[in-house]
């Protein structure tokens, strides 16, 4: 097996190991955890769908839908809001139980994958994760208003977030390849 000497490899400072396990830096003796790409993965994968769920509505503002769907164009400045629309409001009239757990999905999705990227980022001591930490704050800063910031801007901030994922997973997989000859 081919062995590279990392220049972190013995250093002689008290806690070096933990600093190397909070840096995710690699090592022969005591590699990092596999099993931490496994939730940066479904972390990463929740993000990417919810952005998917942004970007649709962003995209098709003006498209109506065939099946009882209507438009997704923005009804604020209407003067009558459901005047010909079709469709049950599920949100201010809630009919059975079904409706209560649409509610719960599209009310508080964004904030459910913003809630597993801030475990992500406090349950495994690393660099990687603070930034999993500040991009938190910084969302749940405007909490609700946030859903009411133009929807190019919430795409925008939406996919840092995603870049930030895609770029942990990519730097920790890139970190735990061993050199075998």
């Amino acid at each position: 097996m081919f062995e590279i000497d990392y220049p972190w490899n013995d250093t002689g400072i008290v806690g070096w190991t933990q600093l190397k396990r909070w840096l995710f830096l690699p090592d022969y003796e005591n590699p990092p955890s596999t099993r931490q790409l496994m939730a940066d993965f479904f972390q990463f994968l929740f993000a990417c769908q919810q952005w998917r769920v942004f970007h649709y509505e962003s995209k098709d503002k003006d498209r109506v839908y065939v099946e009882n769907g209507g438009s997704n164009r923005e009804i604020i400045y209407d003067a009558d809001v459901y005047k010909g629309n079709r469709t049950w409001d599920f949100v201010i009239n809630k009919r059975h139980w079904l409706d209560r757990i649409k509610y719960a999905v599209f009310m508080y999705g964004a904030w459910i994958v913003l809630s597993i990227v801030y475990l992500a980022g406090i349950t495994r001591i690393s660099l990687l994760g603070l930034g999993y930490i500040i991009a938190c704050f910084y969302f749940f800063w405007y909490g609700q208003d946030f859903l009411t910031k133009q929807v190019t801007v919430m795409l925008k901030l939406w996919g840092y977030l995603i870049y930030y994922c895609f770029s942990v997973i990519f730097v920790k997989a890139c970190l735990q390849v061993n050199d075998r000859v």
